[in-house]
């Protein structure tokens, strides 16, 4: 917000787009993680159902 009070509309746009890329990035990583923690899970429901017969 300062930036574009002190009128640099260069630097605030700038600004602006890295706030939104990290947003982007964070939920791209979150879902990630998320998916990776499912698969683990899975995983292990599998290999434990697996061993018992």
């Amino acid at each position: 917000m300062t930036a574009l009070e002190n009128g640099e509309l260069g630097d605030a746009a700038v600004y602006a787009a890295a706030m939104v890329g990290e947003q982007v990035l964070t939920k791209l990583y979150a879902r990630l993680k998320k998916s990776l923690y499912n698969q683990d899970i899975m995983h292990v429901f599998l290999v434990d159902k697996c061993a018992s017969f």
